[in-house]
């Protein structure tokens, strides 16, 4: 199979970005994905069990959140991770030994959680 890649980059308002999101939503319900770009586009058929990773950052007068889904054409295992949580709102109280960095190693950001082994 030949690789075919859409790549999309750009300014916009908040508000076109977020209808994009929700039918990227509304196409992994459905069972298919298709981007497109002008000519180009990609179909995608999205597997029960899918790798998901998220990074949110903030420094220097911008933040940025970077997501990415994937899943093998092949089944794999699933991983659950209770501790995860999205909303609108900051937690009441964050522990004051989490951020300390508490059993952390040098390098790792408070409060990042270790990749499990593959």
């Amino acid at each position: 199979m030949s690789k075919k890649e859409v790549e999309v980059k750009g300014n916009m308002d908040l508000k076109t970005a977020i209808g994009h999101l929700e039918e990227l939503v509304a196409s992994f319900k459905a069972g298919t994905v298709c981007i497109q770009n002008g000519s180009e586009f990609v179909t995608l058929k999205p597997k029960p069990a899918v790798t998901f990773e998220m990074e949110a950052s903030r420094k220097k007068g911008k933040e940025k959140l970077s997501l990415e889904i994937g899943w093998m054409i092949e089944k794999m295992p699933v991983e659950e991770n209770p501790s995860l949580k999205i909303s609108s709102k900051e937690p009441e109280q964050v522990k004051v030994e989490t951020l300390a960095g508490e059993g952390s190693k040098g390098g790792e950001k408070p409060g990042a959680a270790a990749k499990p082994a593959r």
